[in-house]
């Protein structure tokens, strides 16, 4: 690798992820699009979820306050895989019934 190439990754989201992101309004789908950029360029950025193994969360601050952004790592492939986002109000809860 050629000195001051940044290795990226690829930030990919699921189904639902891709549904949430049409229904936010623009302002705070450009910030959590630039949460995604974060994560293109280090995904450890985020801090590991306790009680949920591979699971990492990275906060976003938006113009509708703060945001979730939960995915998982897989090195393998240069993947950061996006599994659901939505404000940080009652996030957790919703994501234990997503995750069922």
């Amino acid at each position: 690798m050629a000195q001051g190439t940044i290795s990226m990754w690829e930030v990919h989201g699921t189904t639902r992820v891709v549904k949430i992101l049409g229904r936010l309004q623009k302002s705070i789908r450009d910030a959590v699009e630039k949460g995604f950029a974060i994560l293109a360029q280090n995904p450890f950025r985020g801090e590991a979820l306790r009680g949920y193994s591979n699971l990492r969360s990275l906060p976003v601050t938006t113009s509708g306050g703060e945001y979730r952004v939960v995915y998982t790592i897989k090195p393998e492939e240069k993947v950061v895989l996006v599994i659901l986002i939505g404000p940080r109000e009652g996030f957790y809860e919703r994501l234990k019934q997503y995750l069922g």
